[in-house]
């Protein structure tokens, strides 16, 4: 090789020694990736030794490795590919566009979430919420009540849906519509996956961003780093299969893309900023560093002594041949060590000045025999004081804040000055200034309403803080509050038969409008169906014996009570023989009041007697008398009954006049500019499950 030109010519060089080899043992993995983080900055910005001279070492999980390093905002690059590129967040979002297009793929409620929050959406989980809480208000508004899903399903498909919702939200949700739409009729124009894929990124817009994110440094830089990096190595893909099969359809290429399991080799260019190298044994081979670290240095992983070529009996071929005898597996174990032990030499011999080994030692640990031949040194010594621009940030705002140092209140004074994020107190959590002090409804105003649900008033009495989350959007749906609404709208159909057979098959005709994380929660969901719908059976039954009659069910009704407009939708108006009316709320959740006592001032049933002594409620007869109000509770049962019917009474002259009052006083709360947290009788309550913690409860960083 060395006569075949200057490119092929050898250079001979003479491995240097180390000048320093050092062993660290450590009491966790966690501990493990922090030393190496420290010490790896210690040699950059204390000996100004480059990202680049220095290596990472193990013998396998150089994914995990490389992701934590990062996660502590060292650079990190790592030879060989980490993960196939289709699962990166940039290329997923991607992908799942153009399937949408090209109809692969079912715009159901599933894709939709995923569609928006993906990386051509852009949404996070609020920005959904907000999104579905706007489309629900039209919904409303409309006198239609479909769930958030749908909506969003129809958000994306239907043309002109999203035209009402002029916010930020509204119009990325907007742009990927357009996208989807614009990018089903290229494919119908005969446009290759090339250009499919093209059209879509820059229709995203996210080429400047995350260009300009790259430039900078931390963890937000490495990742619009990796997502460029991904995007280049797709369209480098799209455009080899174009070339290679230029009349092949699009669909082909998603195919093969998403059917592979293994990363794929790419010439693709890849950014070539300066990094740690993370990487096997085998990959260094070659390499030279100033500093190389081995890391997972630990019994039965470094030397891993099982005997090797075991599967296809490769060892055995020289008895085979010369009919040697067969060597004991002793022996074979002892030649597996001298390899595993050659390996190790060959990655340590990878650095010209330092040497570092760590291992982790607890009851599930052991180090490896290989550090008994390094010099050991305690790991205590290095915890000091942090080395990098966000670590410094946090540890002055911490001595600040703990002991009012005038240092550290200078320190952050020249790192706000240099534009360190988090350095300027105007940037910390809970010191910025009211966004506003307006208040929630102006009552100044002439014609001021503010609207009150009746199901919302004990909400807010309870809490006031709890209430205002949950009405402006920062509540969460649960399956069982999804449960309950289907449970609802079986009860109220007068064509379902009120046998528990009939119930139940109602039920589980539309149980595919529930959605679940897991098959076992659709299961165990389902057999609590079963038993709500039991129980509903029974009340429906004994309300038939009693001879009842259903004078109207989902009955919407408006009354003004000023400043207030007390709206709601009663579940059920029963007669009885005796001529009087009952006014019913179906319940299916676990904490409802079960005795007369507990629903004596309910303030559900309350503003229903108060809308029936109104003559608020439509389609009921005139001289009907009203025996008061019940709730129907199917979660559980009495000792004499499956369900549990508490009864409040027909309020008087007087507690019709003192519950006006009470709507009164709630709404003008509710307009307030000033929601109290009631901590000690609610938000703390681990029962009440408020909403209100997220303010109480101190973080973590506290």
């Amino acid at each position: 090789a060395a006569g075949a030109g200057l490119q092929r010519k050898t250079i001979e060089t003479s491995p240097a020694r180390p000048s320093s080899a050092v062993a660290y043992t450590v009491a966790s993995r966690a501990e493990e990736i922090a030393l190496i983080a420290r010490r790896l900055r210690e040699r950059h910005v204390l000996q100004g030794v480059p990202w680049g001279d220095m290596a990472v070492i193990v013998r396998s999980g150089v994914s995990s490795l490389s992701q934590s390093l990062q996660a502590l905002e060292v650079p990190v690059s790592v030879a060989s590919a980490r993960t196939a590129v289709r699962d990166e967040y940039a290329v997923r979002g991607l992908i799942l566009t153009v399937e949408l297009a090209l109809g692969r793929v079912a715009l159901d409620g599933s894709a939709a979430v995923e569609a928006l929050t993906g990386a051509i959406g852009g949404l996070d989980s609020v920005s959904l919420r907000r999104l579905k809480a706007a489309l629900r208000h039209e919904e409303l508004a409309g006198d239609l009540n479909r769930a958030g899903d749908e909506l969003l399903v129809e958000a994306l498909s239907a043309r002109g849906s999203l035209a009402t919702i002029d916010n930020r939200v509204g119009r990325r949700a907007l742009r990927l519509a357009n996208s989807i739409r614009d990018a089903a009729a290229e494919a119908t124009a005969g446009a290759t996956i090339e250009e499919l894929l093209w059209g879509i990124w820059q229709r995203s817009g996210l080429e400047k961003p995350w260009f300009e994110q790259s430039l900078g440094s931390g963890l937000v830089s490495e990742e619009a780093n990796r997502h460029l990096d991904a995007i280049v190595a797709l369209f480098a893909a799209a455009k080899r299969f174009v070339e290679r099969t230029p009349d092949a359809e699009p669909s082909q290429f998603l195919d093969a893309w998403t059917g592979s399991d293994l990363p794929e080799d790419t010439l693709a260019p890849r950014s070539a900023a300066d990094a740690v190298a993370v990487g096997t044994p085998p990959a260094m081979i070659g390499r030279e560093f100033d500093t190389v670290i081995v890391a997972g240095v630990q019994e039965s992983v470094w030397p891993n002594l099982r005997i090797r070529g075991s599967l296809l009996g490769a060892q055995d071929l020289p008895s085979l041949i010369d009919s040697v005898a067969e060597e004991s597996t002793t022996d074979k174990r002892a030649d597996v060590l001298h390899d595993e032990l050659r390996l190790f030499a060959q990655a340590v011999s990878r650095a010209r000045s330092e040497v570092v080994v760590t291992a982790v030692s607890n009851e599930d640990s052991l180090p490896s025999p290989f550090l008994r031949m390094l010099r050991s040194d305690d790991p205590d010594g290095l915890q000091r004081y942090p080395l990098s621009l966000r670590g410094i940030v946090g540890q002055l705002r911490r001595d600040l804040v703990a002991t009012g140092s005038a240092a550290a209140a200078a320190g952050l004074a020249r790192l706000a000055q240099e534009g360190v994020p988090g350095a300027d107190p105007e940037q910390w959590y809970g010191l910025a200034a009211r966004s506003t002090t307006d208040p929630l409804v102006d009552l100044t105003v002439d014609d001021a309403i503010v609207r009150v649900s009746p199901s919302r008033m004990e909400s807010f009495e309870l809490c006031g803080l709890h209430w205002l989350i949950s009405e402006v959007g920062g509540g969460s749906s649960n399956t069982a509050a999804n449960l309950g609404t289907l449970i609802h709208a079986v009860a109220d159909d007068p064509q379902i038969g009120h046998s528990p057979e009939q119930l139940f098959e109602a039920v589980e005709s539309r149980w595919g409008e529930l959605q679940f994380e897991a098959s076992w929660q659709s299961a165990a969901e389902k057999a609590h169906a079963r038993d709500l719908t039991a129980r509903l059976s029974a009340y429906l039954e004994d309300f038939d014996r009693a001879g009842g009659t259903l004078l109207g069910s989902e009955i919407d009704f408006s009354l003004p009570v000023a400043p207030a407009l007390l709206r709601g939708k009663i579940d059920r108006v029963e007669s009885y023989p005796d001529g009087t009316a009952i006014i019913v709320d179906l319940k299916t959740g676990k904490r409802d009041p079960s005795s007369d006592a507990g629903v004596a001032d309910h303030a559900q049933l309350g503003a229903y007697q108060l809308a029936f002594a109104s003559g608020a409620i439509d389609g009921l007869p005139d001289d009907l008398v009203l025996g008061g109000a019940k709730l129907v509770i199917v979660s559980k049962g009495t000792r004499t009954s499956d369900y549990a019917a508490p009864h409040q009474p027909a309020f008087t002259d007087e507690q019709l006049e003192q519950f006006r009052l009470r709507v009164a006083t709630d709404a003008t709360g509710m307009a307030a500019p000033v929601f109290v947290a009631q901590i000690g009788t609610h938000c703390l309550d681990p029962w009440t499950f408020g909403s209100c913690r997220i303010h109480v409860i101190r973080a973590v960083s506290a």
